[in-house]
């Protein structure tokens, strides 16, 4: 919870967490049943939004590639993302990249792919 009041204190508009049995990382402080009602009420009662994230495929893979060259850029690889879930899924899915931490990579983001099913 200091987390999310700290998030909330310093300006975040949103916050995203999520619930104990839900949650695949394992270093993650994610939400009790209780703390997750709480979070939600403290976010609306600011006028802020609370969006759940449910981890339920459980996978250790990633997708790992090297591209090496003058001026590419984060946006080069959110282009080769979109064409690649377009291929797997539907030529109207795209993709988002979320900054995110891990120690083990730097800059670091998380994909997340709209609804194909929608």
């Amino acid at each position: 919870m200091i987390q999310l009041k700290t998030a909330l204190h310093f300006g975040a508009d949103a916050v995203y967490g999520g619930m104990k049995q839900y949650g695949l990382r394992a270093f993650a402080g994610n939400f009790s049943e209780r703390e997750l009602a709480e979070a939600v009420k403290l976010c609306h009662e600011k006028g802020k939004r609370f969006y759940l994230t449910l981890n339920i495929f459980p996978f250790d893979d990633q997708m790992e590639g090297l591209v090496v060259d003058k001026g590419i850029t984060l946006c080069d690889l959110q282009g080769m993302l979109d064409k690649f879930v377009q291929q797997l899924f539907d030529v109207n899915v795209r993709t988002r990249l979320r900054p995110s931490y891990f120690p083990f990579t730097e800059p670091s983001v998380e994909v997340d792919v709209s609804c194909f099913e929608c």
